[in-house]
């Protein structure tokens, strides 16, 4: 084979390899102990999943603010990312158990999941405002504490996720695109305490 294909075909593998440590990036962070013992994420199935498209949204919507000359490549990479996240979730779901005919189901219903996700803290994210997320952040990750734990436990995971969000942007779509993207340590920011009338 002439070195010239060489070339291009190690070029090809090296560029394909952005996505997966990228994604790599994105699941260890998710992964973090902190963030079930500090945060309050219940450790289960479900808690891992929430934290994952909860960070593969942060990484997401961190793209879509790349410049101009780098959003075709953003948007590609944010697309590869994605679809490891759909396979990862296939994944998961097999090695629970769940039967083949079952799988599409739940893995659909797990994307669907993903976009509420989207819906619901974008534009306040986007806003910068500090409060707009904390009722849905409670409903989504912690309905099953009492009224003042779940506002706590809201708050600050909501401070968590600006702290996020200002931490990717510090870095450059450039950089990123190589495949290189840095996640800020996970350390419980103090917000305040809710007091219990």
């Amino acid at each position: 084979m002439p070195i010239s294909i060489l070339k291009k075909v190690f070029r090809i593998n090296q560029r394909d390899d952005v996505p997966h440590r990228i994604y790599g990036t994105v699941v260890a962070q998710a992964r973090n102990s902190a963030l079930y013992t500090d945060f309050s994420i219940a450790d289960t199935a479900m808690g891992r999943y929430d934290m994952l498209a909860l960070h593969v949204f942060l990484f997401n919507r961190r793209l879509k603010l790349a410049e101009n000359g780098d959003k075709d490549q953003a948007s590609a990479l944010s697309q590869k990312v994605f679809d490891l996240f759909l396979a990862d979730i296939e994944r998961g779901l097999r090695d629970l158990g769940f039967a083949d005919t079952t799988v599409h189901k739940r893995k659909k219903r797990l994307a669907h999941s993903y976009y509420a996700l989207i819906n619901e803290f974008d534009k306040s994210l986007g806003i910068g405002k500090v409060g707009t997320m904390t009722t849905s952040i409670a409903k989504r990750y912690f309905d099953k504490e009492t009224d003042n734990e779940q506002k706590q436990s809201a708050m600050d995971l909501e401070a968590y996720m600006f702290q996020v969000a200002r931490f990717l942007a510090t870095q450059s779509s450039q950089a990123i695109l190589r495949g290189k993207l840095n996640w800020p340590l996970i350390v419980k920011q103090s917000v305040g305490k809710v007091r219990d009338d």
